[in-house]
C-alpha cells in the first residue's frame, strides 16, 4: 500500500530530476555545444521547470498537511479508544442518576414505561 511517506519521496526525487536537467540544460548552452537553439528557448524551458518545481513543492506541502492530519485522527482515535476503556471499567459502579446524566450529556433521551 502506498503511503503518504512515499508520495513525498516520489515528489522530492522528480524535483531533484527536474532541477537536474534543469543544470544540465543550462551548462550546456554555457559551453555552447548546441547554436541552434536560441536562448530564449532555454529561457523558456527554464521556466517550465521552474513551473514544474513549484508544482512539485505544493504536493509535498501538501503531503505533509495530510500526514499531519492523519496523525491528529489517529491520536484522537485511540484518545477515545482510552476513554471508552475507561468508561465501560466504570459501568458497573455507576448509579442509574449517573448513567442517565453521562447519556444525556452524549444526546441521548431514555424512555421508560415504568413496566419492568
Amino acid at each position: 500500500m502506498k503511503t503518504l511517506e512515499d508520495d513525498r519521496d516520489s515528489a522530492q526525487r522528480r524535483a531533484a530530476k527536474v532541477e537536474q536537467q534543469q543544470e544540465r540544460l543550462v551548462r550546456h548552452f554555457r559551453k555552447g555545444n548546441n547554436d541552434r537553439f536560441s536562448w530564449r528557448q532555454v529561457a523558456r524551458e527554464i521556466a517550465r521547470a521552474e513551473g514544474e518545481i513549484c508544482q512539485i513543492r505544493v504536493a509535498v506541502e501538501e503531503t505533509g498537511r495530510r500526514k499531519t492530519s492523519q496523525q491528529a485522527a489517529a491520536k484522537n482515535l485511540a484518545d477515545l479508544a482510552a476513554y471508552c476503556a475507561r468508561v465501560s471499567a466504570n459501568l458497573g459502579v455507576l448509579r442509574f442518576d449517573d448513567l442517565r446524566t453521562a447519556l444525556k450529556a452524549h444526546g441521548e433521551q431514555i424512555v421508560a414505561s415504568g413496566r419492568g
